[in-house]
């Protein structure tokens, strides 16, 4: 029976798995939502991910494409087109149900402790939830992934 120290010197060695890819890029990337210009987002992930690499990423998207009662950056928020548009392949956007309850019960629950004092994350997220729960039913939380061609 090994006592792993085998193992954890042959990982040493070796550099943690994938580093010799760094010099051809990224094998996936992150990227927020919160960012106030995505499709440049889009592109500087595309720039970074080697080919074949993968996106994933989570946001809220409009229910209805296109509805009023969003604000004209959500409103238009249409990761499909956005990727597409960036170059990527292989997009999928897929609601997800589960998440939406979640992070609308997180907002909820941030709302009622009350004065967040000192707490200056329960602040930020108080705040996120004045502006997110307003139009919470108009929007759905959704998974995206897409690939590099």
């Amino acid at each position: 029976m090994s006592d792993g120290a085998g193992d954890q010197a042959s990982a040493e060695e070796s550099g943690p798995p994938g580093a010799s890819d760094f010099d051809e890029g990224f094998t996936a990337a992150q990227m927020s939502s919160g960012l106030r210009r995505v499709w440049r987002a889009a592109g500087e992930a595309l720039r970074i991910l080697r080919r074949g690499g993968r996106l994933v990423l989570t946001d809220w998207q409009p229910r209805t494409p296109g509805d009023d009662r969003l604000s004209p950056r959500r409103r238009a928020l249409d990761w499909t087109r956005l990727l597409r548009d960036a170059r990527f392949v292989d997009i999928v956007v897929e609601a997800r149900p589960e998440w939406h309850e979640t992070f609308t019960r997180v907002y909820r629950t941030a709302l009622e402790i009350g004065d967040p004092h000192d707490d200056s994350a329960l602040a930020a997220l108080q705040d996120e939830a004045r502006r997110r729960l307003p139009d919470a039913d108009l929007v759905s939380r959704v998974v995206v992934t897409a690939h590099r061609p």
